[in-house]
């Protein structure tokens, strides 16, 4: 009914003779067909097996996919690849991104498709959602994950870097973004990958954010005394005793 394609042809056997008629019982859904030497009962099996593939030729994603079989993750997988691509097809590369991160085609190969469109936006929010969809026993991929978005974060934080008006509203958008990326994330990223991309960036605040983040009062302590900032490296110097046990008087 939904293709209107032959689908199945069966033979009734010759002592029933020429066929009269097909009636589906209402009580059981059962089907019967009559002919001049008898009733037969006709069985179908699995009527639904190719539902899901006609669905996906008719682009109707959610019900393709609520028709999939349990039991056979390749049909899945193989609509919601069809969903992203044709999403990316129309340009709307967020709703991509995040059907991309569904599938099981390899990162490398769906970034190179979204460098290869220039949107780094839509690689970003593919990232997250591979990094949120990661089982934490994965601890080498969620640090490569996590160093790939801060070096994209670090990249949109140059390009908005001494704008005006609008594009000083962005930075500032984006810096707190990273922040909060950095809160969230910190236990998850190279501690000295991640201190080498913030001070090649020259991004001092973050860098000091980020190792308040980690306890690390000695790195505090250096970035305050290369900044030349004798309160704040008092300040911190203070602290770093205290945590050794040392106390905190003058």
């Amino acid at each position: 009914r939904l293709s209107g394609e032959l689908m199945c042809v069966a033979r009734p056997p010759a002592a029933c003779g020429p066929l009269l008629g097909l009636v589906r019982e209402p009580a059981q859904g059962g089907l019967w067909a009559w002919g001049e030497g008898g009733t037969l009962r006709v069985s179908v099996n699995r009527e639904e097996r190719h539902m899901w593939r006609l669905h996906l030729e008719a682009r109707d994603f959610e019900t393709a996919l609520a028709c999939c079989s349990p039991g056979a993750p390749s049909q899945r997988d193989l609509v919601l690849a069809q969903h992203a691509e044709h999403e990316l097809s129309r340009g709307a590369y967020t709703l991509a991104a995040r059907q991309f991160a569904k599938t099981g085609k390899s990162v490398e190969e769906v970034a190179l498709r979204f460098l290869s469109l220039g949107q780094k936006g839509a690689l970003q929010t593919y990232l997250f959602c591979k990094l949120d969809a990661m089982d934490e026993r994965h601890a080498m991929q969620g640090t490569l994950l996590c160093t790939w978005l801060t070096s994209l974060f670090l990249e949109r934080l140059e390009g908005a870097r001494g704008l005006e008006g609008s594009g000083r509203g962005e930075e500032e958008a984006a810096a707190a973004e990273f922040r909060a990326f950095l809160s969230e994330r910190h236990r998850r990223l190279s501690r000295p990958t991640t201190y080498a991309l913030l001070e090649a960036a020259g991004r001092h605040a973050e860098l000091a954010h980020y190792a308040q983040l980690c306890g690390d009062h000695e790195r505090l302590l250096l970035l305050h005394l290369e900044r030349r900032q004798p309160a704040a490296a008092i300040a911190q110097l203070r602290s770093l005793l205290e945590a050794a046990g040392g106390g905190g008087g003058r």
